[in-house]
């Protein structure tokens, strides 16, 4: 009969040794890559919803943008030529009024309507409709006239929205004719 040493193991195959090893080793790879997987999904929906909200806040900064136009053109029609001291012939100069508040200044500047800390702007240009009969003439007859406004918000983010206006006859009022956000 053969003595066993105190390190032999009852039953213990040589093709076998580490074998328990090596599946530890698999089972803690693929958890490690599940892992991974899990931090890029959700740093992906953290970016996504970044995105999100600083185009949400350019598109807030754009309409207010087209809300400063407003009231600038409210207050600054010619009774016969209506806006065009701020058209061109066919749209090829289109102008930008500084007399638009907050009109291209950047936030936290002097004259900017907002904060230093929104990281917002604006910059709103007047051009006359193609629709109107002294379009290629630059000067407008028919009082309607497209308020563009490109919002910036924070981490470069850039809403544009166009709208259409039509002063209203006899009163410092504007008609909202339609609009639509171009990207």
């Amino acid at each position: 009969m053969q003595s066993r040493g105190a390190n032999d193991c009852v039953g213990r195959r040589d093709g076998e040794r580490g074998s328990i090893l090596l599946i530890a080793l698999l089972v803690l790879t693929g958890l490690l890559a599940l892992a991974a997987l899990s931090v890029v999904k959700v740093s992906r929906g953290a970016k996504s919803n970044s995105q999100t909200r600083f185009r949400s806040v350019a598109l807030f900064a754009a309409e207010s943008g087209i809300s400063a136009g407003m009231d600038f053109l409210r207050n600054n029609t010619a009774p016969l030529t209506y806006y065009s001291a701020f058209v061109s012939p066919s749209n090829t100069s289109v102008q930008t009024p500084l007399g638009i508040a907050g009109n291209t200044i950047a936030a936290g500047d002097p004259g900017s309507v907002f904060g230093a800390s929104s990281h917002m702007s604006y910059t709103v240009s007047v051009k006359n409709n193609t629709d109107d009969p002294n379009f290629s003439t630059g000067s407008d007859s028919d009082g309607i006239v497209i308020l563009h406004s490109v919002g910036e918000g924070p981490d470069l983010s850039r809403v544009q929205i166009e709208v259409r206006v039509q002063k209203i006859v006899g009163v410092a009022s504007l008609k909202v004719l339609g609009w639509h956000v171009l990207d």
